[in-house]
């Protein structure tokens, strides 16, 4: 599968749930975070994130929407709409 429209971020804080901001080039903003899960391991300060850029409509709030996290050398999907059996 390949997913379009990608960019990396640094983790900064996740505020509720559903968002964290992140941080690229100097600027921080807010992306959604699908997967209400703990997620300790991988939403450290600092760690990598793979973002999908998303199209604003109705009630959305962010222009991102979390993909991936950084781990271990090896990217971790967290998104369970890209997870495949």
């Amino acid at each position: 599968m390949k997913i379009k429209n990608l960019t990396l971020a640094n983790f900064i804080a996740r505020p509720n749930r559903f968002t964290v901001v992140v941080e690229k080039d100097s600027y921080r903003f807010k992306a959604h975070l699908r997967d209400l899960g703990r997620l300790e391991d991988l939403l450290n300060p600092g760690n990598k994130l793979l973002l999908k850029y998303m199209l604003v409509s109705g009630d959305r709030k962010t222009l991102f929407d979390v993909i991936a996290a950084f781990k271990d050398g090896e990217w971790i999907i967290i998104n369970s709409v890209y997870i495949m059996v």
